[in-house]
């Protein structure tokens, strides 16, 4: 059973000059059986053309202008303000921005943990609540947030062990773990995995669905659009990502590292996450080429999403299967079925399917969305792939100048616990994207993660 440890690694640089897709080589690891590529303001902004939706057309010019920020307290419930942020951990900044989108004009909102370790330039990563989720409740809840702080005594975990494990992550198991075949109830032993590199987190607020005051979600490619149900843009949430990027990155109020930009998106906002990725190197989204490496959580690509990149980046992809999922485009509907993480669907190559959710619109299968973004990227060959802990396949796909990594666990739910104690899927998510740099120039380089120690 192999876990993941980052406590001795070889000294490696790879440099990737940016350019087209393409492919190329992967230093061994210690911990895996297979390669892993490791080697090394405040003003307006616009779209112009707006967002390349499918649906669009001509989508209308997109306007941005950054209407100011301020410290803010936790606007949750009492039981969720108890997972916010304390002074001793760091400080929180609620920005607010201005959209004017195809002759309408609408707040925007984005919040920033800045932990108080940060006192250097250090990484961005821009996180993505998924469906009904928000930006403030997702600094109160996401892992995200405490990992950025990089205290030392890091994150406790059990992991699966021969004779415990986790059941699969539904959301009537939870995540209990029992004796394999069914056997009694169990406990493994405890491990940490510590990360010693601060960063800042930004959790950037889809619009709110009418008649709704937090219940939001991301235009992520998906026909009707999810929250709206229309078949037509309403807003441009690729432009305000980069938005949100050309504010965070050159507010000298922030200590940020932009050669160190990542994106990671969970559900409704890993699709988005992956619809963004899909237009790295895009005129109308200057920033976007900012990013490095992207992490995607229990999602798939919307069905009418081609990705075009025209830039290199890292892509983690982590899937659930196994669990039955219904598979129908009305609320409520339990049949057909397929499996998948019991909301995302997994399914089969070759095949789309409905998500388990009120919001309408086809995505492709797990297969086909790995094997779109090997395209995409220009994988070459079937990739290598190894067992992480009992129910995990991880494969690597090497396209020089891009790495694209996929997990896929069997049992796993749709969370961002995803991993079913296989592994802890977002230091995993952190240290795949943190190990990339892209230089003002555009060129990628890989360096080996020896800010994670531990086991996850």
């Amino acid at each position: 059973m192999r876990f993941f440890t980052l406590t001795s690694f070889a000294p490696l640089l790879l440099v990737i000059a940016c350019g087209g897709s393409g492919s190329g080589g992967d230093a061994p690891r210690q911990d895996a059986g297979a390669t892993d590529g490791l080697s090394g303001d405040g003003g307006t902004s616009a779209a112009e053309g707006g967002e390349p939706s499918p649906a669009d057309g001509a989508p209308p010019t997109t306007a941005f202008t950054t209407l100011g920020r301020a410290p803010e307290p936790c606007p949750l419930t009492t039981a969720l303000c108890s997972s916010w942020p304390s002074a001793s951990d760091g400080a929180v900044f609620r920005y607010t921005s201005q959209e004017t989108f195809g002759g309408k004009t609408f707040e925007r909102t984005f919040h920033v943990f800045v932990p108080n370790a940060a006192t250097t330039a250090s990484p961005v990563v821009v996180v993505l609540h998924g469906g009904n989720g928000s930006g403030a409740r997702s600094v109160a809840s996401q892992a995200w947030t405490t990992l950025a702080m990089a205290k030392p005594a890091g994150i406790t975990w059990t992991p699966n062990t021969v004779d415990c494990q986790a059941l699969p992550t539904t959301e009537a198991n939870g995540l209990k773990m029992q004796a394999p075949g069914g056997g009694a109830s169990c406990t493994s032993p405890s491990t940490t995995a510590v990360n010693a590199q601060p960063f800042i987190v930004v959790y950037p607020d889809g619009v709110a669905d009418a008649g709704t005051k937090d219940v939001r979600h991301w235009e992520d490619g998906r026909l009707p659009s999810p929250g709206t149900g229309a078949m037509t843009p309403s807003r441009d949430d690729v432009g305000f990502i980069d938005h949100v990027l050309d504010v965070v990155l050159n507010d000298k109020q922030l200590p940020t590292d932009p050669s160190a930009t990542y994106l990671a998106g969970v559900s409704n906002g890993g699709i988005m996450t992956q619809r963004i990725a899909g237009t790295a190197g895009a005129v109308a989204y200057p920033r976007v080429m900012r990013i490095a490496a992207y992490a995607a959580y229990v999602s798939d690509l919307a069905e009418p999403i081609t990705p075009a990149p025209s830039v290199p980046f890292g892509l983690a992809l982590f899937h659930g299967t196994g669990i039955v999922t219904p598979d129908c485009n009305s609320p409520g509907c339990t049949t057909p079925t397929v499996l998948g993480d019991e909301r995302m669907p997994f399914g089969a190559a070759g095949s789309s399917h409905y998500v388990n959710s009120p919001d309408r619109g086809l995505v492709h299968s797990g297969p086909d969305t790995i094997e779109a973004w090997r395209s995409a990227l220009g994988a070459k060959g079937a990739g290598v792939t190894d067992d992480i802990g009992v129910f995990t396949k991880r494969t690597i796909h090497l396209a020089l100048p891009a790495v694209l990594h996929s997990w896929v666990t069997d049992g796993g739910g749709h969370t961002f616990a995803s991993g079913r104690n296989d592994f802890l899927p977002v230091p995993r998510g952190w240290a795949f994207v943190s190990s990339f740099r892209r230089d003002p120039t555009g060129t990628l380089t890989r360096v080996q993660p020896t800010w994670l120690s531990g086991t996850f």
